[in-house]
């Protein structure tokens, strides 16, 4: 139960992976701050992520009351649901590059927990039942199969680097909007926002959206190691908790709990600690 409560609070801390192919060697790590070894820490981390993630995406209504949500409607549900998805992503494609992985192929794998998701609410109506517009129920999976395919090197006119790249610039660019501005952002997607708590938990998922993508945009753009990428992450995870707990105070209007969101808040600083010194 703490994991999922973690997961959420946290804010879903997606961690990195090394360049494309064509940047640096995937094993280029640092840390060791405090003489603990920074890529045990991005392992374990990496790992609690996933799992959290998980329970996100295959039970996003009981994910959310055990964060503390009480009588989620189904649209926070969703929010939960899409969330954790694009968490999964990034656990998946930090732990293939753990590994030793290709940069952009761990990136396609990691994507296809949400193109999965997103054909399933299609077939399903989910989206639509909801009360989302047409390009809500289209738009996100055609995007998702574009970047899917491409990071897997199948699209011709965009190769894996190149679809690296657009794909972290697509991420934040969507994730920052609607984060700093949730309200417009989502109506330009039609998004039936009614109450306090569904954009707050809108807020939340464009916030986890534009965190997830720091780490693939710091190994396409910035060339960071794998364990520097981690820490970016991380470190804008702190940023938004730190938001979400003291200033737009997002987790109040949630019902989240707080003591897990504080808790997790130090595991982010530390962790961006451990991986990037």
């Amino acid at each position: 139960m703490l994991s999922v409560v973690a997961l959420l609070a946290v804010n879903g801390a997606v961690l990195k992976a090394p360049q494309p192919s064509s940047l640096k060697p995937i094993l280029d790590l640092r840390g060791g701050l405090g003489g603990v070894d920074g890529d045990t820490v991005a392992k374990a981390v990496t790992a609690i992520t996933g799992v959290n993630a998980g329970v996100m995406t295959l039970a996003p209504g009981k994910a959310a009351e055990m964060y503390g949500i009480v009588d989620p409607s189904p649209l926070v549900s969703w929010f939960c649901e899409v969330a954790g998805a694009q968490m999964l992503m990034g656990a998946i494609a930090a732990w293939l590059l753990l590994g030793g992985g290709d940069v952009s192929t761990a990136f396609a794998w990691g994507s296809v927990p949400a193109l999965v998701q997103g054909v399933q609410m299609l077939l399903n109506g989910s989206t639509e039942k909801l009360g989302f517009g047409t390009m809500a129920q289209y738009m996100p999976i055609a995007v998702n199969a574009f970047f899917t395919a491409a990071l897997f090197g199948k699209v011709g006119f965009c190769g894996p680097d190149l679809a690296l790249k657009i794909f972290a610039g697509w991420g934040l660019f969507n994730g920052v909007a609607g984060y700093f501005a949730t309200e417009p952002f989502m109506k330009g997607w039609e998004a039936p926002l009614n109450t306090d708590v569904e954009k707050a938990m809108a807020k939340f998922f464009c916030g986890v959206l534009a965190c997830t993508s720091v780490m693939p945009a710091a190994l396409a753009f910035k060339g960071a190691t794998t364990l520097e990428a981690i820490a970016y992450s991380y470190g804008a995870f702190a940023l938004t908790q730190a938001d979400g707990l003291y200033i737009s105070k997002t987790q109040d209007t949630i019902g989240a709990d707080k003591n897990a969101g504080l808790f997790w808040l130090v595991v982010q600083v530390a962790t961006v600690g451990f991986c990037l010194f």
